[in-house]
């Protein structure tokens, strides 16, 4: 991990899409990833994380319940949605977020201009 001073927590349920932003994002930052909201939400008690990449529906716990336990509970770590445009436009507005993703190569621009 030398160097590697952000964390970047993934959650989403498509392990294809977590392996995809992980290997964009191995090189600059340190990763977890994890499948459902329940998972994120026990990483967030026990790592420091810097930016969580969301994805809206998950299994069990939906991301926009996520979203409101992250705001209420973890105020410091930043959110950035990551879902179809479709449902992306549906919840963006209105929900203090800086940004949304639609795809695993803009995750990386996200994160420069929204958190650093």
């Amino acid at each position: 991990m030398s160097g590697l001073s952000k964390t970047v927590l993934i959650c989403d349920d498509d392990q294809g899409m977590r392996d995809t932003i992980a290997a964009i994002l191995q090189r600059e930052y340190r990763v977890l990833s994890v499948p459902s909201g329940e998972s994120a939400l026990a990483v967030l008690k026990q790592e420091d994380v810097d930016v969580l990449l969301l994805d809206v529906r998950l299994p069990g716990i939906n991301g926009l319940d996520v979203l409101r336990i992250v705001r209420e509970n973890y105020g410091f770590v930043e959110c950035i949605v990551i879902s179809a445009i479709s449902e992306g436009k549906k919840f963006h507005s209105g929900r203090g977020l800086k940004s949304r993703s639609t795809r695993p190569d803009m995750v990386t621009s996200l994160l420069r201009r929204s958190v650093w």
